[in-house]
This record gives C-alpha cells, sequence and structure tokens, in this order.
C-alpha cells in the first residue's frame, strides 16, 4: 500500500486525486455499495433533500455538542480505540465513545468533494493507456450521446465506435486499478433508471459516482487512514449522514456502558 497515506486525504480537500488504490475495493461487502440495480434509488428525486429520520438526527447533533451546520472537530484529536468488524471505526473522548461507518463516511466526503470540484469546473479526467471498447444496448447507448458533455464533465472521456459501441479514453481521476468496464454499466444503468434530468448533471448522478468505489466494509484501517478520514470528514458541509441519510456518527456515553454493566443504577 501507499507510504503516502494521510496525503490521499489532503488531497481530497485540495481537490485533486483521491487515492482509489487504498480506499476502493469494489469486490468486498457489496451489501454496502449503495442500493442494487432495479431498486428506486431517490424517492424525491433530490439528493439535497435527504431523507432522514429527524429525531435521529437531532440525538447525534445533542450528544456532539454541535448544531447543523457545525463541524466535528473535536474528532481530529480523539483517541483511536480501533475498529469494530472491520466496518465501525471507534473513537474515544471525553468519556463518550464515537462509532464511524467508514463506509458512510467516505461516500460523504466523495459526494460533497466531486460536487465541489464540478462547481469550480475542475478537470476529473485522467488518460486510461487501454481504452475501453464497450458495447451497449441500444438505449443505453443512446443516452450515452445525448449526455456526452455532462459525462465529460464527471470525467468520463467517450466518443461513438460504431453500432450501439462507445470508446472510453478517460475516466474520472478518483478511480485507479478499481475501475472496469462493469462499474461503468452499473453507473450508467442507474443514472437511465433514476430518470435524468436533460439539464445537465443533477446531484443523483453525482451520488451514483461517488457511492461507487466509496470505501467498504470488512475494511481494516491503520490509524494513519483512520485520521485522514475523520480529518477529511471534518471539512464536509454534512458530516453526520451520508446521500442515502444513513447516520455517519453515532455516540454513546461512558455512562451508558457502566449502565449495562450494573455498576450504576
Amino acid at each position: 500500500e501507499s507510504d503516502n497515506i494521510i496525503a490521499s486525504y489532503d488531497k481530497i480537500e485540495s481537490g485533486l486525486k483521491i487515492d482509489s488504490e487504498n480506499f476502493y475495493e469494489p469486490d468486498s461487502m457489496q451489501s454496502m455499495d449503495g442500493p442494487k440495480a432495479g431498486n428506486k434509488i431517490f424517492p424525491d428525486q433530490n439528493i439535497e433533500q435527504e431523507i432522514i429520520n429527524h429525531e435521529e438526527r437531532q440525538l447525534i447533533l445533542q450528544t456532539n455538542g454541535q448544531n447543523e451546520t457545525g463541524s466535528i472537530s473535536e474528532l481530529l484529536d480523539a483517541k483511536i480505540a480501533g475498529q469494530a468488524f472491520d466496518t465501525y471505526i471507534l473513537l474515544e473522548k471525553n468519556s463518550k465513545l464515537y462509532i464511524i461507518d467508514q463506509h458512510a463516511a467516505h461516500e460523504r466526503i466523495r459526494f460533497e468533494t466531486i460536487k465541489r470540484r464540478l462547481s469550480n469546473k475542475e478537470s476529473f479526467s485522467q488518460v486510461v493507456l487501454e481504452p475501453y471498447i464497450i458495447r451497449l444496448k441500444a438505449l443505453e447507448y443512446d443516452f450515452v450521446i445525448e449526455k456526452l458533455e455532462s459525462f465529460k464533465a464527471l470525467g468520463f472521456d467517450i466518443e461513438p465506435f460504431g453500432t450501439n459501441t462507445i470508446i472510453l479514453r478517460s475516466v474520472p481521476d478518483y478511480y485507479d486499478t478499481s475501475f472496469n468496464e462493469d462499474i461503468f454499466i452499473e453507473i450508467l444503468d442507474r443514472w437511465i433508471e433514476i430518470g435524468a434530468d436533460n439539464k445537465g448533471i443533477g446531484d443523483e448522478a453525482i451520488f451514483l459516482i461517488a457511492c461507487k468505489g466509496a470505501l467498504k466494509a470488512n475494511k481494516s484501517l491503520p490509524n494513519e487512514k483512520i485520521r485522514g478520514l475523520v480529518k477529511s470528514l471534518n471539512e464536509m458541509e454534512n458530516p453526520y449522514t451520508c446521500v442515502h441519510g444513513r447516520p455517519v456518527i453515532l455516540t454513546m456515553d461512558k455512562k451508558e456502558f457502566e449502565k449495562k454493566f450494573k455498576r450504576i443504577v
């Protein structure tokens, strides 16, 4: 693995390449990889209107001593207690245990980073050594051709290459060895499924890119990677929920443990 682990997260803040070699693991824990094809992904068709249990969110915020626009800066120097099930990061500070879903956290980081880079009109593309020649269904091909500029803005450099066939010369720079033809097809099919708006790139499309390839469960992380993840999460506008509306951070007070073990009443 790369020695430049913390720098990988620093690059997220500056809008540079995300270290996909360290964080993308598409073959592990597929159940953590977002909604499956065929399911309705966005009931409200608007990612900004995240479906969040209000009481649960308020509990998270109150426990952390934050308001809805607050950061999680208090966790930057929290003691790393480890990981549970190679899926949940455990941090300890001020008699509280903070539990972070690593997949949900990285998904939030990717979503906000991609959205910010699009807003700043930054380039996403990295040229692949061997272009992908992809045969599509007629519906898929027509959709891609109609959305060439949107795909280009997201980092996919695509050209027609015969009947219902495209050649993919560049991919987003936050993919590395993890990218393959199946990932592109899945993103394409989900984008078609949600009924993409003809007016550019919606949040739903950004979500699809962010979700696919985000750090998975069942992935052991060394402390320096955990520090980097928390540091990047702290820079996000909403570090508390993933784009699905699920909580990123839960807390448990020391007193709750003591009650469970009958040390106090």
